[in-house]
């Protein structure tokens, strides 16, 4: 059997997808295959991707576009690999990734994942920064108690075991973000997380990325992900924790929302009040990412820098 197995999902990638795949090879890893399934691509993705010439490749093609999860699902159903990693076409892994991570699940047999930071970088610039750079990771048994209140994984720093995989079931289709947590937290449910706290993937952040699209796919989706997990631990989770993990994701979701969409960020916010989560810090954010706020902030920050370069000037 194959040791690894890596499944990458590309739609009109043509641009990214060799450094992906070359950041696959640079891993010096021989017992491995690459399954990259093309989610109906119009451009030359395909031809990319074979101009490698690569030995372990398995190319496979969605009969049109059916979206990451479904094309992510497609290449867990061809591995053949004890382990699977998944990697997007327009990221890439740093030297060493997968052997780091193999390390962590071996020495740990209750792990039936691996993580890892990750590096951010906005596609076309130089600036970099640590992706969810606020948020503590979490590793070892019941990981899916942090999870449920904030997402601390990457998706390309994933590798897992095959038979956690089949236990937990796969992405769901279904849900149009937030599919790659609802999998985390349920991974986290088999078994334990082994997480390599040193940085092994840079993801590339780009304009119009599907989280950019359309914000409010995050109350339809993730949202009504979590509740849905909540619901069913029933018991499992005490009130305090039902109240903390459900303010911590209004808070992060109503502060994403409520400088374009004010009306719903406020009931988001509003609800993370009432469940006691940050509620000085955000009747502040309420108070200072308000219209009118905003509009000060507009006129006093040039009177700010025109002072500053008068006091500058030496007579």
């Amino acid at each position: 059997m194959v040791q690894v197995s890596v499944v990458i999902p590309c739609f009109n990638a043509e641009e990214t997808i060799v450094r992906a795949l070359s950041s696959v090879v640079e891993q010096r890893f021989e017992d491995l295959e690459i399954i990259v399934v093309d989610d109906g691509s119009s451009d030359r993705t395909v031809e990319a991707v074979k101009s490698l010439g690569l030995p372990n490749l398995v190319l496979a093609a969605n009969p049109g576009r059916k979206g990451a999860s479904a094309a992510r699902n497609r290449g867990i159903a061809l591995a053949k690999g004890a382990f699977i990693a998944f990697l997007d076409a327009d990221d890439a892994w740093l030297p060493g990734k997968l052997t780091a991570q193999l390390a962590a699940l071996e020495s740990n047999p209750a792990a039936v994942f691996a993580s890892s930071r990750c590096i951010a970088v906005k596609e076309g610039t130089e600036e970099e920064s640590w992706l969810y750079d606020r948020l503590e990771p979490r590793s070892g048994p019941e990981v899916w108690r942090t999870l449920l209140a904030y997402n601390f994984i990457g998706t390309p720093s994933v590798v897992v075991r095959r038979e956690a995989l089949a236990q937990a079931g796969p992405f769901n289709e279904a849900l149009r973000v937030a599919e790659d947590q609802d999998l985390w937290i349920r991974l986290s449910m088999v078994g334990d997380l082994a997480f390599v706290d040193r940085p092994l993937v840079r993801v590339y952040l780009r304009a119009g990325s599907l989280s950019n699209e359309n914000v409010l796919w995050r109350v339809e989706n993730e949202l009504a992900m979590v509740r849905r997990h909540v619901a069913t631990l029933g018991s499992r989770i005490t009130p305090a924790e039902r109240r903390t993990i459900l303010g911590t994701r209004y808070t992060r979701v109503g502060r994403h929302l409520y400088l374009t969409h004010p009306r719903l960020g406020l009931q988001l916010l509003s609800k993370a009040i009432l469940q006691g989560d940050s509620v000085l810090p955000n009747l502040a954010y309420l108070v200072m990412s308000s219209r009118p706020a905003l509009y000060a902030k507009q006129i006093v920050k040039p009177m700010l820098r025109s002072a500053r370069r008068s006091q500058k000037i030496k007579y």
